[in-house]
């Protein structure tokens, strides 16, 4: 009931169920767990630390209290503590799922790609089929350069049927600098047909089209990326010099 009202947006009916949940079932981690996550989306942070100091009263030593207190400083502003909290945490366990992953999302946020990366393969190790964990890794090994790893972790994802714009459109990102065009058109359609203002992947289907000498084609699609962001400079630049060369 409570992950309904949350996945709809009914915020304060989640927070109520919750409540009830939490009071109704001390000793369950997940109500706790949740509702801090849900006030920390709030950005209600005083209030998670309140349920953080129940949830560590009635569980003393489970092992989700270090990622929840890093996730209360990290929200706080205090990403050194929280780096050093899920450090800890993964001192006492090595295959602690949810430090692995709050801390790679950490330095994954900071472009601190080096870092993340084998934080989410050792994640991807322990859950292999992992969503969230997969995508995370793929887009940091196209951060780095390592495309031909980036399509082997992003195909374990097409595999399982997973319809996510964003992973089609990085596809086509590690293909295109792999210089492998036809595979990075179909991937950045793939990805316009899951979200049809992507104007990114309609910008990078023009910019295939210019590698593949074909202006007209290139005019069309940077035109179409144009439409959805109106004023977007690259994409202005990139239509000047196209247009200056079919002139």
């Amino acid at each position: 009931m409570a992950d309904h009202y949350q996945s709809t947006g009914s915020a304060q009916e989640a927070l109520t169920h919750y409540e009830h949940l939490m009071r109704q079932y001390p000793k369950e981690a997940y109500a706790y767990t949740n509702l801090i996550n849900l006030h920390l989306s709030l950005r209600q942070i005083p209030q998670a630390a309140s349920v953080l100091q129940r949830f560590e009263q009635h569980l003393p030593g489970h092992p989700d209290v270090w990622s929840l207190r890093a996730a209360i400083a990290y929200a706080s502003g205090q990403r050194e503590e929280a780096v050093k909290l899920l450090n800890q945490a993964l001192e006492a366990d090595a295959d602690n799922a949810a430090a692995l992953l709050n801390l790679a999302r950490i330095y994954f946020a900071g472009n601190d790609l080096s870092q993340a990366a084998p934080l989410f393969e050792r994640l991807v190790k322990i859950q292999p089929g992992m969503t969230e964990a997969l995508y995370f890794l793929g887009m940091a090994y196209n951060g780095l350069g390592q495309y031909d790893k980036s399509l082997a972790t992003f195909d374990r994802l097409v595999s399982k049927n997973i319809l996510l714009p964003g992973l089609y459109f990085q596809k086509g990102f590690a293909h295109y600098k792999l210089v492998q065009l036809e595979s990075a058109e179909q991937a950045y359609r793939k990805s316009t047909q899951l979200e049809p203002n992507l104007a990114e992947a309609y910008f990078h289907l023009g910019l295939i089209r210019y590698q593949q000498k074909d202006l007209t084609g290139a005019l069309l699609w940077i035109e179409k990326a144009l439409k959805i962001k109106p004023g977007h400079v690259p994409y202005q630049q990139a239509l000047s010099k196209i247009k200056n060369e079919t002139a």
